[in-house]
Parts: C-alpha cells; structure tokens; sequence
C-alpha cells in the first residue's frame, strides 16, 4: 500500500469514526430522553429499540431539538431491512427475508437438501404454528395493512444482533383509528449469543409466539398507559403455546423479591413479563378466551379499564382478582399444593415476608403498614388457639378497593372483605398459622391499621348469658325441621354461613333479650340445607358471636 493510498484509508477511517461517534452520541441522547419520559434510570435491551421505542420517540418528538428529530426520524421511519433472499411460509400467512452470507447470515446447514436453509424452513413451520394458535384459534385479530384489512402475508426479517425479536412499526393503518399500526418482525438471524437465555429452535418458538402477539396488539390500539398489558400479553402467550419451553421463567427472581412494591401496570418490562402470571390465573380459571375479549375491549377503553369491564362480565372485580392472585402468588416454590394454582407453581420462587411482618397470636394483635398502590402486602399471625376470631381491618378512607384475605397451608380461605368491615376469621383446628394478605387495586399509597381478636371476649354477654344453638348436630333424619338460638341480644343480627363463610340465610331478633329465633333450616332461596359444617355470627351491640353447626340428614 502506498503512502498516499495509506492516508486516504486513513482519513475515511478516521470520517467514518467520526460519524459512527456523532450517530453514537445521538442515540445516547435519543435514548436519555426516553428515560426521562419513562421514568427509569437505564433501558431493557427491548426498551432499546422496536415498536416501544419508537412510540416513545413519537410522543416525546416535538420537544425534541432538531437534531435529534432528525435521529429520531431515522427510528421511526424504519422500513424492513433488505435481504439476500425471501420465500413464503408453507401455508402462505408470512413472507420470510433472509441472507445466506455476511453479517446476517442465518446457519446454512440443508438437510433437506431443497435449496432453503433448515433454520428458515423451522422458523416458517413454527410461525405458521403460532398464526394459528393466536389468530384462527383463539380469535385474536389478524395484523392490518395500511388500509386497514388483513395483511395477505406478514413480513419477517432474520437480523444479527443481541435480541431475540423486535416488533418494528412500519406505518399508520388508515382506518379511521388513532393508535393501530402497520409493523414488522425481526428474529435472531441464530438464536444463539449470551443474551439469549432459550437458544435454538425452542428460542424461535417463544420469540416468535411474543412479537407476532405484539404485531397483533398493534392492529387494535396502542397507548402508552397499556405498554405493561402488551409485555404482560406477549409472555403469557409464549407460555400458552410452547408451555414446556418456560423462557417468562427467567424474569420471575426479581419479581418475587419485588411483587409487594411493583404496581400492576408497571411499564419496566421486567415485571411485565412476570405478571404474566395474572393472565395464567385468569386463563386457568375462565380460560383463554377472556384475554381476547379484554383486546377486543381495548379498541374501546385503555388496557385496564378494559379488564374491569370484562371482568365484571365474569362476576368479579379487578379488586377482587388482584386480592386472588396476591393468594396465588403465595402457594409457589416449596408452598405450592399439586393440582392447585398456577400450573408451574413448583417451580416458581417464593414470596418473602419480612420478619417485621411475622407476628405471634395474642389476646389483640394489632399491625400497622402501608399497601403500595396497585400491590398487595402479605403478613403472618402464628400459634392462633382460639376456633373463632374477628378480624377488623381500617384505612383513612375506607373503600372497596382495598381487601384482605386470609388461609394457611392447606388454602383454607375466606373471600376477600373489603377494608373498614369486621370480619370473623374461622379457624378449623388449633394452634393454627395463619396469612394474610391485604391488596390495594387504589393508585396511591394506602395505610392500613390491622386488629385480630383472638379471644372469646368477641361473646356477647348480655345478660350474663352467651348466644346459644340447638340441636347441634341438628339431625333432620330424626324429624327436626327446625332449630333455635338462645340468649341472642335485643335486635340482633344472625347471619349463617356454608362451610366457604359465604352467607346463606339472614336472621334478626326483633324481640328482647332472650326471644329465641327460630331457623327452619332453609337457605334464602328457600330450600332445605344440605349436611355439613355451617357458621353463625351473631352481632348486636357492637359485640360479635362466631360458632359452629352441624346439620346431619
């Protein structure tokens, strides 16, 4: 090489360092701003790029200087990157693009000898796999072109670089819509590197079950409040269709040491993936079709308003769910019970209770502590010897939006009580080890005064005299047909309970004290009860009996 061919490679060397150091600066400074805007101190690799990114970049563009618009312009306006060579999928849902050398050349290995690289004949054989589970399945909506109608085939991409996949946005689809977008895909041209935790095939298999959800996701409406619930969608159906392959698993550590300060819509992608968890729950109980019916809602509402809808569809509140799966979350690791729960609940991490909040039984256990918005907030009381407690829980303001449950080991439980009741905590055997957990659906702090009484003093004792049942057992098989209660205080209030604490039938004494009031062993639809173990609690006077019958036929 000559002297004077030496100093023109030298000085394009030095040109292209110089603009490799300003593109560089640039994205750093791009990059700052979606920190500052998402409120996080640095960026998840998938927070780097992709659909995310670019959403961001669009929110926050006209604060940006010019410069960075320009560099920003670069991101949004990505088309697909071209490649060597293209073909169809076997059943046609997708076009796959791909080189065969250079730095995005996928493994050339060709067993079967048809001229198309293994790895891209897999890939097309496992999207195809994952266009039916998602779309012709369960229902989700098929990806939109830029007019607004189903695209013919989906584009894929096989790039070199540290992700497993990006969902990348191509355009605005052009149906009288805000926030739904055209987009492609990129896969790990390998699917091999040490940031790839599920390397090979098994990797494509999650990878492409994840961004081709979000690709969907973009069809209905993106808005930046729901980032979490498209993370938390795209994990939970990895796991939907490749359940054996489990890659959601290496996000749930962190989770675990963090569930009780993380709120639900967390946008940090970490915890988004592990709440995929919350969908399992729901999946597992109303089966999948309820997390389609919450997309479909999400053309109308944001992601969790649209969840309270569809939830209350199925009888339960948001409150009411999140209080479930605070206990779901619990019976994990060395806690989890064969044939209940989440399916994998073995070999899941544990939920860890402070030793601050490990409390010993006494005549009145009292805990003071906040609940973190949208989080729940587990603490122990063990060594309970009494068969009959009350539970009273209080906030500042007493809401709906703040419950408490309690069970032990075996997953003995009560429905959720809302904050600011009294709440009778039933306990089969004794000495009894008892959770509780307190969840907060509100989207603040909340601080919560915790009582429990344990002893009997919660009897009435007017009149010297405790409420008393009988016959008990009340054996309808030798003719009784009904049964009273002694000693129950002026005006009092009976409910009784089946053996699940949910209330069957409601009586009051609208007598003096010591008017027995009669039961005629029926429910509130008026039909006979069936044997077993059923509760009463009686409350009048500001006092409270809690007791057991046993009804025989």
């Amino acid at each position: 090489m000559t002297c004077r061919s030496l100093h023109v490679y030298l000085s394009i060397f030095l040109l292209l360092s110089l603009l490799s150091a300003k593109d560089d600066r640039l994205k750093q400074a791009l990059d700052n701003q979606v920190k500052s805007f998402l409120g996080v101190e640095s960026l998840h690799a998938e927070q780097q790029a992709g659909f995310m990114y670019q959403l961001t970049l669009m929110q926050i563009y006209e604060s940006l200087s010019p410069e960075l618009q320009k560099a920003a312009d670069l991101e949004i306006n990505l088309q697909g990157p071209e490649r060597q060579k293209s073909i169809s999928s076997p059943l046609g849902y997708y076009t796959l693009h791909f080189d065969t050398t250079g730095f995005n050349a996928v493994p050339l290995q060709d067993i079967s000898g048809n001229g198309i690289p293994d790895y891209i004949d897999s890939a097309a054989v496992i999207l195809d796999h994952v266009w039916q589970a998602e779309i012709v399945e369960m229902g989700f909506m098929a990806p939109l072109n830029a007019n607004g109608h189903p695209v013919s085939a989906y584009d894929i991409y096989f790039t070199n670089f540290i992700y497993y996949g990006l969902t990348s946005i191509s355009g605005a689809i052009d149906d009288n819509r805000e926030g739904n977008w055209t987009s492609y895909i990129e896969l790990n041209n390998t699917m091999q590197g040490t940031n790839i935790n599920t390397k090979g095939l098994d990797g494509v298999r999650v990878t492409a079950a994840h961004e081709f959800n979000h690709a969907i996701q973009l069809s209905y409406r993106f808005r930046d409040s729901d980032r979490y619930f498209f993370e938390m969608t795209g994990s939970w159906i990895e796991d939907i269709i490749y359940p054996e392959i489990n890659d959601y698993f290496n996000y749930l550590s962190s989770f675990f040491r963090n569930a009780q300060s993380i709120p639900f819509t967390s946008g940090v992608n970490e915890y988004a993936y592990a709440n995929a968890l919350y969908l399992h729950m729901l999946s597992q109980t109303y089966g999948n079709q309820i997390i389609v019916e919450v997309w479909q809602q999400i053309l109308q509402e944001k992601a969790l308003d649209a969840l309270k809808t569809i939830l209350g569809r199925y009888d339960i509140s948001f409150s009411q769910s999140l209080n479930e799966y605070a206990k779901w979350l619990y019976f994990t690791g060395e806690r989890s019970i064969p044939g209940a729960f989440f399916t994998d609940a073995a070999s899941f991490d544990m939920i860890s209770i402070s030793p601050n909040s490990m409390l010993k039984a006494k005549l009145v256990v009292k805990h003071d502590f906040p609940v973190s918005a949208e989080s729940f907030y587990y603490f122990t009381i063990d060594s309970i010897f009494t068969l009959a407690s009350l539970a009273d829980t209080k906030t500042m303001v007493n809401n709906s939006q703040v419950l408490f449950n309690y069970f032990n080991p075996e997953k003995y439980y009560t429905g959720p009580a809302e904050s600011g009741s009294r709440h009778p905590v039933i306990i089969e055997s004794i000495p009894q080890d008892l959770v509780f957990v307190v969840s907060n659906t509100r989207d603040s702090t909340v601080n919560v005064s915790f009582t429990l009484v344990t002893d009997s003093t919660i009897i009435p004792r007017e009149e010297g005299s405790p409420v008393a049942y009988g016959p008990n057992p009340t054996r309808l098989s030798d003719g009784v047909k009904s049964a009273n209660f002694w000693a129950v205080p002026a005006f009092a209030k009976i409910i009784i309970m089946d053996f699940n604490q949910q209330p069957i039938r409601e009586l009051q004494n609208d007598e003096y004290f010591d008017t027995p009031v009669t039961w005629d062993l029926k429910d509130k639809n008026g039909q006979l009860v069936s044997s077993g173990i059923y509760f009463y609690v009686v409350t009048g006077q500001g006092k409270t009996k809690i007791n057991k019958i046993a009804i025989v036929r």
